[in-house]
């Protein structure tokens, strides 16, 4: 009956993209309502649907293995649910904000690189600055208060 497109930012995530969809869902179905003698419709293109399986938690552990950028898209995509995660330590660290670094290294994929401006580790390709983790039982919080209660070292390997 009606349609609204919205691109998507590098800054999404499945949490942002679904409120701004629901306040432009909500707003066209008050148009709707108002104008209802007035509406149309189309029937959907089915040969242009797609169908999304549940998302599990089994899919929240990081592939380090994976390049930079699908890391990031996968992290943005899992928040707020399930997450993403990685173990180091013995822990398993949820993962919520990062980007993906350009960054040529010789590292093996999870070596922690740099713990300046963010939680820096090395991808597939490139690498991904880690800016809001969380510790098993407590709250998301930014970097710097994360290593001060969690402390990690260059050279350090979160596993897959």
């Amino acid at each position: 009956i009606e349609v609204v497109r919205t691109s998507i930012s590098s800054e999404d995530t499945s949490e942002s993209l679904t409120e701004r969809l629901a306040e432009a869902g909500a707003s066209l179905m008050v148009d709707a309502l108002r104008h209802a003698d007035d509406l149309t419709y189309s029937p959907q293109d089915a040969s242009a649907a797609t169908y999304a399986k549940k998302i599990l938690k089994a899919e929240a552990s990081v592939d380090w293995n994976e390049d930079a950028q699908q890391i990031c898209r996968r992290l943005r995509a899992f928040t707020p649910f399930p997450g993403c995660s990685s173990r180091i330590k013995g822990a398993v660290i949820k993962l919520w904000k990062a980007q993906p670094m350009e960054v040529v290294h010789d590292a093996a994929p999870g070596t922690i690189l740099s713990l300046d401006g963010g939680v820096t580790v090395a991808a597939g390709r490139g690498a991904v600055r880690f800016t809001v983790l969380q510790k098993p039982g407590k709250a998301r919080m930014d970097w710097k208060p994360f290593l001060q209660g969690f402390s990690l070292e260059t050279g350090m390997r979160f596993e897959s």
